[in-house]
């Protein structure tokens, strides 16, 4: 059993993406099922009929390694067994744990290209960042296929800004109802999987995947 503090439950077709960093190192760790996308159902990840909220302390069986898709390190297979609720850390214990790097997830961009990613060596590749920043616009919107979509709009650094797609359905629900939405928070950034398919110009898109709010402003 592996226990994280959770810090992203967010959607990932039609089911979640699971990751959260254990207690002491701030290590991260991704939960992996043998979908091929590796997304975690309902069945795999309920506990006693309730979703895991971010900021549980979860245990949850684990193998010791899980596949990577060439660019996702923090990977780790289920195990078989049910998941657990150990408890619930607060802000604070994870603050200490967010980056204080200028560039997110190897650029100043929204996405990183897969030829980039392939690039790195094995031990520089990342998929999760933990950023804390006191001033994001969270915005209803739409896609480029005209679908609803939530965004967040920050600022990293000097001068540089983030504007990048949420996968919250916390965050999400809440802009449907108010489209414009200002918080000092803690935000999960987590690289999503190699975009189009079946493109030579694949890239990796950096989505907002947990929001631990600190204050409204």
């Amino acid at each position: 059993m592996a226990g994280i503090i959770c810090l992203a439950n967010s959607r990932k077709h039609g089911n979640s993406c699971i990751a959260g960093i254990k207690q002491v190192t701030g290590k991260w760790i991704r939960p992996i099922s043998t979908l091929p996308d590796g997304a975690i159902t309902p069945a795999m990840r309920l506990i006693r009929g309730a979703e895991p909220e971010l900021l549980d302390i979860l245990e949850i069986p684990l193998q010791e390694s899980g596949p990577d898709y060439g660019f996702q390190p923090e990977n780790r297979s289920l195990a078989t067994g049910a998941w657990q609720k150990a408890g619930q850390a607060k802000p604070d214990d994870v603050l200490e744990h967010c980056s204080l790097t200028q560039f997110i997830l190897h650029n100043k961009h929204d996405c990183v290209a897969w030829r980039e990613l392939q690039k790195f060596p094995k031990e520089l590749r990342e998929s999760l960042q933990l950023v804390h920043c006191g001033q994001v616009k969270f915005y209803a919107t739409k896609s480029s296929r005209g679908n609803p979509q939530c965004r967040a709009k920050f600022q990293r650094g000097w001068g540089l800004i983030y504007d990048l797609v949420v996968t919250d359905p916390i965050i999400e629900e809440k802009i449907k109802k108010v489209n414009l939405l200002c918080l000092d928070c803690i935000m999960t950034i987590s690289l999503g999987m190699p975009f189009p398919e079946n493109s030579r110009n694949q890239k990796c898109y950096k989505l907002v995947a947990g929001v631990i709010e600190l204050s409204e402003m």
